[in-house]
C-alpha cells in the first residue's frame, strides 16, 4: 500500500464500479460523462470552513494499476490519471460552469471541521452484501446512509429493520431505478411507492432522496420538494457498480478524493459484493486508524439547517 496507510491494511481481490462525479475545491474540475451530467449539475458545492484546517485522509501512494473494461473507464499504462467514465467535452469541465445550473440546494457534502466521512450505499438492499456490510460498519462503530430501491426493499424487507437497528439512515432511491426522463407524476409514484414499502416494515419515512444515476431535472425537483424531501448527491464517486474494481482500487479512489464532510457514493446492490466488502474493511481500518469517523447523514432535526448551508455555499458554525 502507500505512504500514510497502515501496513496491515492489505487485500487483493477483483471488485466492482459508476463514474466520477466528484467536484474538487480550489479551482478543481469535474470528471464525468453524459451518464453523470444530472448529478454534476445538481451539486451545489459548499465551500470549506474558513480558517479551519482540513485534515487529510489516509493516502495510497500508488494509483490503481488495473485498467477496467467497458464505458471508457480505466487508465493507460504508466499514466497517473483519475479514471473517468467517458471522454470528450464533458470529461474535464471547470465546476462553476455546471454546478449551479440544475438543482440548487442539493446536498453534495456536509460542511465539517472534524474528520467525518459520510458513506452512502445505493441500489440495495442485497441479501448477499448488505448484512455483511452492516457487520463491518458495526465492527468499527461507523454509521452510514442506505439509499434503497423500492422493488429490492419489497423483495427483501427483512434487511430494512437491520439497517435501522444499526443506527443507520435509510434514503429513497425510487422504486424501479428508471434510467431516463420521468414526468413529475411518474417520479411521485416511484417515490411514494417506496415510502409505503418502508412504512410497512416500520421504517421512518425517508427525508432524503437520491435520483437514479444522479439525474434530476427542474420538473422532477419540484416534485421532490412537494413531497418534502431533500435531494442528496455526492462529492466522492466510486464506480464499483460495474464489478471491475479491486478492493485496493476502491480504497484508493475514496482516499484520494475525500475531505472532511465528503459524501461517498458506493453500491451495495450492484457490482462485486466481495470486492466492496473487502474494500470497505480496508477503508474503515485505515481511516479509523487515522482518527476519522463515519456517520449517517444528519438527522431530520438538522435537515433545514443543512439545506440552508448547502444552498448558500456557506459553512456551518
Amino acid at each position: 500500500m502507500g505512504r500514510g496507510v497502515p501496513v496491515h491494511a492489505q487485500s487483493s481481490e477483483n471488485g466492482g464500479p459508476h463514474g466520477p462525479a466528484a467536484v474538487f475545491p480550489g479551482g478543481g474540475t469535474v470528471s464525468g460523462s453524459l451518464h453523470s451530467l444530472g448529478g454534476i449539475l445538481g451539486c451545489l458545492w459548499p465551500l470549506p470552513v474558513e480558517g479551519a484546517a482540513q485534515p487529510k485522509p489516509p493516502r495510497a501512494d500508488a494509483r490503481p494499476e488495473k485498467a477496467a473494461t467497458g464505458g471508457g473507464f480505466g487508465m493507460r499504462r504508466g499514466r497517473k490519471k483519475e479514471p473517468t467514465t467517458g471522454s470528450g467535452l464533458l470529461t474535464r469541465l471547470p465546476y462553476p460552469l455546471l454546478a449551479r445550473a440544475a438543482a440548487p440546494g442539493a446536498i453534495c457534502r456536509v460542511p465539517a471541521r472534524d474528520q467525518t466521512l459520510y458513506l452512502t450505499f445505493d441500489d440495495g438492499p442485497s441479501p448477499e452484501t448488505t448484512p455483511a456490510l452492516l457487520e463491518i460498519l458495526a465492527q468499527f462503530g461507523w454509521t452510514a446512509t442506505f439509499f434503497v430501491v423500492g422493488r429490492r426493499a419489497e423483495k427483501h424487507p427483512g434487511i430494512l429493520p437491520q439497517i435501522i437497528a444499526g443506527g443507520h439512515t435509510i434514503g429513497n432511491h425510487s422504486y424501479s431505478h428508471p434510467r431516463w426522463l420521468l414526468t413529475g407524476k411518474s417520479l411521485k409514484t416511484e417515490i411514494t411507492r417506496t415510502d409505503r414499502i418502508l412504512a410497512e416494515v416500520h421504517c421512518p419515512v425517508p427525508r432524503y432522496f437520491r435520483p437514479p444515476h444522479g439525474r434530476i431535472f427542474p420538473w422532477q425537483r419540484r416534485t421532490v420538494r412537494q413531497l418534502g424531501k431533500q435531494i442528496v448527491l455526492w462529492d466522492v464517486f466510486v464506480p464499483d457498480y460495474r464489478g471491475n474494481l479491486s478492493p485496493e482500487e476502491i480504497f484508493a479512489l475514496v482516499s484520494r478524493r475525500s475531505r472532511p464532510g465528503s459524501i461517498v457514493l458506493l453500491h451495495d446492490g450492484a457490482g462485486n459484493g466481495t470486492a466492496l466488502l473487502k474494500g470497505l474493511s480496508l477503508l474503515l481500518e485505515s481511516f479509523a486508524a487515522a482518527g476519522w469517523q463515519g456517520s449517517a447523514l444528519p438527522t431530520p432535526e438538522h435537515h433545514e439547517r443543512l439545506q440552508s448551508v448547502n444552498a448558500t455555499g456557506g459553512a456551518a458554525e
